[in-house]
């Protein structure tokens, strides 16, 4: 048997491994997060950013995203959606959701660049 001082060495090198593993699992998650970010002409209204989030949440399972502290990115791109996981044609439909309303200037994605 492990003398004590031991024994105490490896729970806490055991507590530290299963810590590390659960921080990178939501690193990996975080990392893999895609987003879609709406951008609307110049000019647009609340409502039009209510009326586009009201069409556009859930077409092809995509998720509009609570909206942000009020600052000035949030002011100037007001509505975003969870992209995560969803392939090219789903996303596709999203963006035809969006692009069918004349608020809707173009989007941008997290890992591109986009319909400008």
């Amino acid at each position: 048997m492990l003398p004590i001082a031991q024994r105490i060495a490896v729970a806490l090198t055991l507590v530290a491994v299963v810590a590390l593993a659960g921080g990178c699992g939501s690193l990996g998650r975080s990392l893999s997060h895609r987003e879609l970010v709406v951008i609307f002409v110049t000019d647009h209204t609340a409502a039009d950013v209510a009326r586009v989030r009201t069409a556009c949440d859930g077409v092809a399972g995509a998720k509009a995203l609570p909206a942000g502290p009020d600052n000035a990115v949030d002011r100037r791109y007001p509505l975003r959606f969870d992209i995560t996981g969803l392939d090219l044609k789903r996303r596709s439909t999203l963006v035809g959701c969006l692009s069918g309303d004349p608020a809707v200037r173009g989007y941008t994605d997290s890992e591109s660049t986009s319909g400008s």
